[in-house]
């Protein structure tokens, strides 16, 4: 039995997740049913072990049946996707989120995912839609909201860092960390800036 580890980036994104929940609470009334099972699923995780994270991602499974339009209990199933190293399904899991919400760091995780696969093709083809919508995004994005910012940011600099322009990215995540005040921020923006992409993959796993 292992236990999963949760990268900074899923960390990080979390929350955003949970303000797209507010969004989509306004938006789309979540089946009751649903919820109660995304719930138990949530609840189930706090064991953080392989087999319990099997037995939420069943539940939201069940969740998703219900309700398809459940953009939380689709967050929540991918995460557990990723960090059981179930990237090939957590692909699929991805492109359900992007027809619910085209957002650059989605397009960015589902990027990361093949290239662990191997396939640099698709990989290199989802950091160039996330370099497209990063740069859309931050034309317009309010820097009051740190934690989205930084998530576009992060994405963007390491989309670039991925697609073999180092400077550059290294370049966009400095700027960021130099012009950030609050210590956890600079701590996560620095995990991420001058190195390797094994390096990053380590960060991303939570290794680091």
């Amino acid at each position: 039995m292992t236990t999963p580890k949760f990268s900074i980036f899923i960390i990080l994104l979390t929350p955003v997740a949970c303000g797209q929940k507010s969004n989509e609470t306004k938006k789309h009334i979540v089946n009751d049913k649903a919820k109660q099972l995304n719930d138990s699923a949530m609840n189930l995780i706090r064991y953080m072990n392989d087999d319990s994270s099997q037995k939420a991602i069943l539940l939201l499974d069940e969740a998703i049946n219900i309700d398809s339009n459940y953009f939380i209990a689709y967050w929540n199933k991918l995460s557990l996707q990723g960090q059981l190293k179930q990237y090939d399904k957590a692909i699929t899991t991805g492109k359900e989120i992007l027809k619910l919400n085209k957002s650059p760091y989605y397009y960015f995780l589902i990027a990361t995912f093949y290239y662990r696969l191997g396939d640099t093709t698709s990989a290199d083809n989802y950091f160039k839609k996330t370099l497209t919508l990063c740069d859309t995004v931050l034309d317009t994005m309010s820097k009051k909201n740190i934690t989205t910012y930084e998530v576009v940011v992060m994405s963007k600099g390491v989309s670039l860092i991925f697609l073999g322009h180092q400077e550059e990215g290294n370049k966009v995540l400095k700027q960021f960390y130099d012009n950030q005040t609050d210590t956890t921020y600079k701590v996560w923006t620095g995990a991420f800036m001058n190195k390797t992409k094994e390096d990053i993959l380590k960060v991303l796993d939570g290794e680091n």
